[in-house]
Protein backbone atom coordinates (compact mmCIF):
# COMPACT_ATOMS: atom_id res chain seq x y z
CA UNK A 1 0.00 0.00 0.00
CA UNK A 2 1.39 3.38 -1.02
CA UNK A 3 1.87 6.19 1.46
CA UNK A 4 -0.75 8.24 -0.42
CA UNK A 5 -3.42 5.52 -0.07
CA UNK A 6 -2.52 4.99 3.57
CA UNK A 7 -2.90 8.69 4.26
CA UNK A 8 -6.26 8.76 2.46
CA UNK A 9 -7.54 5.78 4.47
CA UNK A 10 -6.39 7.43 7.70
CA UNK A 11 -8.22 10.65 6.83
CA UNK A 12 -11.43 8.78 5.96
CA UNK A 13 -11.29 6.79 9.21
CA UNK A 14 -10.62 9.95 11.23
CA UNK A 15 -13.53 11.77 9.57
CA UNK A 16 -15.86 8.82 10.23
CA UNK A 17 -14.77 8.73 13.86
CA UNK A 18 -15.48 12.43 14.33
CA UNK A 19 -18.92 12.20 12.69
CA UNK A 20 -19.99 9.18 14.75
CA UNK A 21 -18.49 10.75 17.88
CA UNK A 22 -20.69 13.81 17.38
CA UNK A 23 -23.76 11.64 16.69
CA UNK A 24 -23.04 9.73 19.90
CA UNK A 25 -22.82 13.04 21.78
CA UNK A 26 -26.21 14.10 20.41
CA UNK A 27 -27.78 10.78 21.40
CA UNK A 28 -26.18 10.83 24.84
CA UNK A 29 -27.96 14.07 25.74
CA UNK A 30 -31.13 13.36 23.76
CA UNK A 31 -34.52 14.07 25.35
CA UNK A 32 -37.46 12.54 23.50
CA UNK A 33 -40.73 14.47 23.60
CA UNK A 34 -42.71 12.32 21.18
CA UNK A 35 -42.03 8.69 20.29
CA UNK A 36 -41.89 7.63 16.64
CA UNK A 37 -44.51 5.02 17.50
CA UNK A 38 -46.95 7.88 18.14
CA UNK A 39 -46.06 9.82 14.98
CA UNK A 40 -47.98 9.19 11.73
CA UNK A 41 -45.74 7.46 9.17
CA UNK A 42 -46.23 10.24 6.62
CA UNK A 43 -44.68 12.73 9.07
CA UNK A 44 -41.47 10.69 9.42
CA UNK A 45 -38.35 10.88 7.26
CA UNK A 46 -38.19 8.36 4.41
CA UNK A 47 -35.34 5.91 3.90
CA UNK A 48 -33.51 7.91 1.22
CA UNK A 49 -34.48 11.37 2.43
CA UNK A 50 -32.29 13.97 4.10
CA UNK A 51 -33.62 16.30 6.79
CA UNK A 52 -33.81 20.05 6.34
CA UNK A 53 -31.48 21.74 8.84
CA UNK A 54 -32.07 25.33 9.94
CA UNK A 55 -29.47 27.36 11.85
CA UNK A 56 -30.17 30.36 14.05
CA UNK A 57 -27.67 32.54 12.19
CA UNK A 58 -29.72 32.16 8.98
CA UNK A 59 -32.53 34.36 10.28
CA UNK A 60 -35.13 31.86 11.48
CA UNK A 61 -35.95 31.29 15.12
CA UNK A 62 -37.43 28.11 16.54
CA UNK A 63 -40.69 29.96 17.21
CA UNK A 64 -40.84 31.18 13.58
CA UNK A 65 -40.53 27.62 12.29
CA UNK A 66 -43.18 26.25 14.62
CA UNK A 67 -45.61 29.05 13.86
CA UNK A 68 -45.12 29.48 10.11
CA UNK A 69 -44.24 25.99 8.92
CA UNK A 70 -46.63 24.06 11.17
CA UNK A 71 -43.93 22.02 12.87
CA UNK A 72 -43.80 20.25 16.22
CA UNK A 73 -40.80 19.59 18.48
CA UNK A 74 -40.28 15.84 18.94
CA UNK A 75 -36.92 15.85 20.72
CA UNK A 76 -33.99 17.91 21.90
CA UNK A 77 -30.28 17.54 22.47
CA UNK A 78 -27.76 20.05 23.75
CA UNK A 79 -24.12 19.82 24.70
CA UNK A 80 -21.20 22.13 25.36
CA UNK A 81 -17.50 22.06 24.63
CA UNK A 82 -14.47 24.17 25.45
CA UNK A 83 -13.55 25.97 22.26
CA UNK A 84 -11.62 28.81 20.73
CA UNK A 85 -13.60 31.92 19.94
CA UNK A 86 -14.88 31.67 16.40
CA UNK A 87 -14.38 27.90 16.35
CA UNK A 88 -17.07 26.45 14.07
CA UNK A 89 -18.32 23.83 16.52
CA UNK A 90 -16.76 20.42 16.94
CA UNK A 91 -14.45 19.64 13.97
CA UNK A 92 -15.78 22.43 11.74
CA UNK A 93 -19.11 23.49 10.28
CA UNK A 94 -19.31 20.91 7.48
CA UNK A 95 -18.41 18.02 9.77
CA UNK A 96 -20.91 19.15 12.38
CA UNK A 97 -23.63 19.57 9.75
CA UNK A 98 -23.08 15.99 8.58
CA UNK A 99 -23.35 14.81 12.19
CA UNK A 100 -26.62 16.69 12.64
CA UNK A 101 -28.00 15.15 9.44
CA UNK A 102 -27.03 11.62 10.53
CA UNK A 103 -28.50 12.22 13.99
CA UNK A 104 -31.84 13.35 12.53
CA UNK A 105 -31.85 10.45 10.07
CA UNK A 106 -31.36 8.04 12.96
CA UNK A 107 -34.51 9.42 14.57
CA UNK A 108 -36.34 9.75 11.22
CA UNK A 109 -37.15 13.42 11.74
CA UNK A 110 -37.65 15.70 8.73
CA UNK A 111 -36.48 18.97 10.22
CA UNK A 112 -33.81 20.18 12.64
CA UNK A 113 -33.27 23.59 14.18
CA UNK A 114 -29.88 24.31 15.76
CA UNK A 115 -28.69 27.28 17.74
CA UNK A 116 -25.32 28.07 19.25
CA UNK A 117 -24.52 30.03 22.39
CA UNK A 118 -20.96 31.11 23.04
CA UNK A 119 -19.73 32.61 26.28
CA UNK A 120 -16.78 32.75 28.62
CA UNK A 121 -15.96 29.82 30.88
CA UNK A 122 -15.02 30.19 34.51
CA UNK A 123 -11.36 30.44 35.40
CA UNK A 124 -8.49 32.19 33.72
CA UNK A 125 -8.23 32.90 30.00
CA UNK A 126 -5.35 32.43 27.64
CA UNK A 127 -4.91 33.79 24.16
CA UNK A 128 -3.14 33.09 20.90
CA UNK A 129 -2.61 34.80 17.57
CA UNK A 130 -4.17 33.52 14.34
CA UNK A 131 -3.33 35.59 11.32
CA UNK A 132 -3.97 39.16 12.38
CA UNK A 133 -6.49 38.21 15.07
CA UNK A 134 -6.07 37.61 18.78
CA UNK A 135 -8.45 34.91 20.03
CA UNK A 136 -9.17 33.74 23.55
CA UNK A 137 -9.12 30.01 24.22
CA UNK A 138 -11.22 29.78 27.40
CA UNK A 139 -14.66 29.75 25.80
CA UNK A 140 -17.78 27.63 26.06
CA UNK A 141 -19.78 26.78 22.95
CA UNK A 142 -23.22 25.30 23.51
CA UNK A 143 -24.96 23.57 20.62
CA UNK A 144 -28.71 23.13 21.05
CA UNK A 145 -30.61 21.17 18.41
CA UNK A 146 -34.32 20.42 18.16
CA UNK A 147 -35.83 17.62 16.08
CA UNK A 148 -39.03 18.72 14.36
CA UNK A 149 -41.72 16.99 12.39
CA UNK A 150 -44.59 18.41 10.32
CA UNK A 151 -48.16 18.15 11.47
CA UNK A 152 -50.25 16.04 9.09
CA UNK A 153 -53.31 17.35 7.24
CA UNK A 154 -55.49 15.15 9.43
CA UNK A 155 -54.00 16.66 12.58
CA UNK A 156 -54.38 20.21 11.30
CA UNK A 157 -58.00 19.51 10.30
CA UNK A 158 -58.73 19.05 14.01
CA UNK A 159 -57.41 22.53 14.82
CA UNK A 160 -60.43 24.63 14.16
CA UNK A 161 -58.78 27.48 16.05
CA UNK A 162 -55.18 27.03 14.89
CA UNK A 163 -53.43 27.14 18.25
CA UNK A 164 -51.28 24.89 20.39
CA UNK A 165 -52.33 25.27 24.01
CA UNK A 166 -51.43 23.62 27.31
CA UNK A 167 -52.80 23.55 30.85
CA UNK A 168 -51.51 26.23 33.18
CA UNK A 169 -48.33 25.29 35.01
CA UNK A 170 -47.95 26.19 38.68
CA UNK A 171 -45.71 29.10 37.61
CA UNK A 172 -48.33 30.38 35.15
CA UNK A 173 -51.04 30.04 37.78
CA UNK A 174 -48.99 32.09 40.20
CA UNK A 175 -48.16 34.75 37.63
CA UNK A 176 -51.74 35.08 36.35
CA UNK A 177 -53.34 34.59 39.79
CA UNK A 178 -55.64 32.00 38.22
CA UNK A 179 -56.00 28.25 38.71
CA UNK A 180 -57.96 27.62 35.53
CA UNK A 181 -57.58 28.44 31.86
CA UNK A 182 -55.30 27.31 29.04
CA UNK A 183 -52.01 28.85 28.03
CA UNK A 184 -51.54 29.57 24.32
CA UNK A 185 -48.07 28.38 23.28
CA UNK A 186 -48.31 28.93 19.53
CA UNK A 187 -50.72 30.70 17.19
CA UNK A 188 -50.24 29.17 13.78
CA UNK A 189 -49.91 31.49 10.82
CA UNK A 190 -53.07 32.19 8.76
CA UNK A 191 -55.32 30.39 11.25
CA UNK A 192 -58.62 31.69 12.71
CA UNK A 193 -56.79 32.55 15.95
CA UNK A 194 -54.10 34.36 13.94
CA UNK A 195 -56.66 36.54 12.16
CA UNK A 196 -58.40 37.19 15.48
CA UNK A 197 -55.03 38.54 16.72
CA UNK A 198 -54.61 36.00 19.47
CA UNK A 199 -51.01 35.89 20.73
CA UNK A 200 -48.60 33.43 22.23
CA UNK A 201 -48.79 33.84 26.01
CA UNK A 202 -52.51 34.57 26.09
CA UNK A 203 -54.58 32.61 28.64
CA UNK A 204 -58.01 31.57 27.37
CA UNK A 205 -60.57 31.56 30.17
CA UNK A 206 -63.90 31.45 28.32
CA UNK A 207 -65.30 30.65 24.84
CA UNK A 208 -68.78 32.05 24.25
CA UNK A 209 -70.64 31.02 27.42
CA UNK A 210 -68.35 28.05 28.20
CA UNK A 211 -65.76 28.34 30.95
CA UNK A 212 -62.40 26.92 29.86
CA UNK A 213 -60.71 25.35 32.87
CA UNK A 214 -58.20 23.15 31.02
CA UNK A 215 -57.29 21.69 27.64
CA UNK A 216 -60.03 19.06 27.94
CA UNK A 217 -62.63 21.85 28.01
CA UNK A 218 -60.92 23.49 25.04
CA UNK A 219 -60.95 20.24 23.04
CA UNK A 220 -64.65 19.61 23.79
CA UNK A 221 -65.61 23.12 22.68
CA UNK A 222 -63.45 22.89 19.56
CA UNK A 223 -65.01 19.54 18.61
CA UNK A 224 -68.49 21.06 18.63
CA UNK A 225 -67.55 24.25 16.77
CA UNK A 226 -68.49 24.49 13.09
CA UNK A 227 -66.97 26.29 10.13
CA UNK A 228 -68.46 29.77 9.88
CA UNK A 229 -69.05 30.10 13.62
CA UNK A 230 -67.97 33.34 15.27
CA UNK A 231 -66.60 32.57 18.71
CA UNK A 232 -66.21 35.15 21.47
CA UNK A 233 -62.91 34.53 23.23
CA UNK A 234 -62.39 35.90 26.74
CA UNK A 235 -58.70 35.82 27.56
CA UNK A 236 -56.08 37.21 29.85
CA UNK A 237 -53.17 39.14 28.34
CA UNK A 238 -50.51 40.80 30.46
CA UNK A 239 -52.80 40.56 33.47
CA UNK A 240 -55.78 42.21 31.76
CA UNK A 241 -58.97 40.59 30.49
CA UNK A 242 -59.94 41.22 26.88
CA UNK A 243 -62.41 39.80 24.38
CA UNK A 244 -61.69 38.78 20.80
CA UNK A 245 -63.99 37.57 18.06
CA UNK A 246 -62.70 34.55 16.15
CA UNK A 247 -64.36 33.46 12.92
CA UNK A 248 -63.88 29.78 12.05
Amino acid sequence: MTAKKLLLMTLVMALSYFIFADVAAFNKHYQEYESNADIPEEALLGKNEEPVVYYDNEGDTLFDLLQNKYLKVTGYSGWSAAAEAGWALSRGKKSTHRSIVRWAQGHRQKYVFCETVQGAMGGSSSWSVKGNHVVTTRQLVSLNCYLLRPYTKEEMAQWKFGIEAVDLTSEAQKASKRNTGVYVKIVFNKSPAFYAEMQSGDIIIQLDDSKIRNTDDLAKFEAKAQEGDVVKVLLLRDGREMTLEMEL
